[in-house]
């Protein structure tokens, strides 16, 4: 690409590299290649480009540097550009990826409404639900909304799921298992079917409903730790991207 003069082939090919290197956990030369990627699309004047580079940005500041506040804030960046370029795909990445930090610093309010945002974009182009619904899902189990969080957790295709983030199921089945505990076998059999029995747009509006606290879990406990978020987190900053970009010339 550079021999050629594509300036746009070399920086889709820059944040491909760092997606790799991210993936295998190799951030030695990430940095280089964003600002060589910043460079080009600045120049260009690529939002579309320009987002991107700043999502990678705040992968490699919450897979390195374990540091909240700069990945929103790349992340949040990345979201701004991804709307000025009207690209509706990648917000979706950048909403779940903001949703999953937020949840895992504790900020449910923060992450249930990134979780809503890429639920409801994702249903708008067609997509699939499952990484906000198993989110939402997840949110409401912290919460003792137990009946709630096992019809939105029966709502996840594992197959869709571990698509998007793989090939590590941990998480869900964590929250799957941690409902079943607290809910006991009847209760928690009866929302599963429930939940199993909704269509793509029962499941998705039901997801977007306010649901007081089961009376039967006001007293239980569901601040059980969830596993380690590293992995999988980083695992989600990858997956999901692939086959995503464009410039902005593509249609």
């Amino acid at each position: 690409f550079h021999e050629l003069g594509d300036t746009m082939g070399v920086c889709h090919t820059l944040v491909r590299q760092c997606i790799v290197d991210i993936f295998h956990h190799d951030f030695s030369n990430i940095t280089a290649r964003l600002e060589e990627a910043s460079l080009f699309a600045e120049a260009a004047g690529d939002k579309i480009m320009m987002g991107w580079v700043s999502f990678m940005s705040g992968s490699m500041a919450w897979a390195r540097d374990r540091d909240p506040r700069r990945a929103v804030h790349d992340f949040e960046k990345a979201l701004l550009l991804f709307r000025e370029s009207r690209f509706r795909v990648a917000p979706t990445d950048a909403f779940q990826t903001l949703a999953m930090i937020q949840q895992s610093i504790g900020n449910e309010d923060q992450a249930q409404a990134h979780f809503e945002q890429a639920l409801l974009l994702r249903h708008e182009l067609g997509s699939k639900l499952d990484i906000p619904l198993a989110g939402l899902g997840s949110i409401a189990l912290a919460r003792g909304q137990l009946t709630r969080a096992a019809r939105l957790l029966a709502g996840v295709n594992p197959q869709g799921y571990i698509e998007q983030i793989i090939p590590d199921l941990q998480t869900l089945k964590h929250d799957i298992t941690s409902v079943r505990d607290h809910l006991g076998e009847t209760a928690f059999a009866e929302a599963w079917a429930e939940g199993k029995a909704m269509s793509r747009e029962e499941i998705f509006v039901y997801a977007l409903q306010t649901e007081p606290l089961d009376e039967s879990a006001q007293d239980t406990p569901t601040n059980t730790p969830h596993p380690p978020t590293s992995q999988p987190l980083i695992e989600a900053l990858s997956a999901h991207c692939r086959g995503t970009f464009k410039c902005r010339d593509c249609p």
